[in-house]
């Protein structure tokens, strides 16, 4: 597992992503890009950090 400051890195960089997909307009090459690259950091961080991004990303979706 990775450091805590390490950690708050990758969180950073989780929001920045979850901010892109949430951009409207994003050609579907570059979200399949952006969501290959989420899952990759996924796989560094704790569950819940995905789970609230990803929670984001739903709601964006449903409204």
């Amino acid at each position: 597992m990775p450091k805590r400051e390490q950690i708050e890195v990758l969180e950073e960089r989780l929001d920045e992503l979850v901010e892109k997909l949430l951009v409207m307009g994003r050609p579907k090459w570059e979200r399949i890009r952006l969501m290959q690259s989420l899952v990759s950091l996924g796989e560094k961080l704790p569950d819940e950090v995905v789970e609230a991004a990803l929670a984001r990303i739903m709601e964006r979706m449903l409204d």
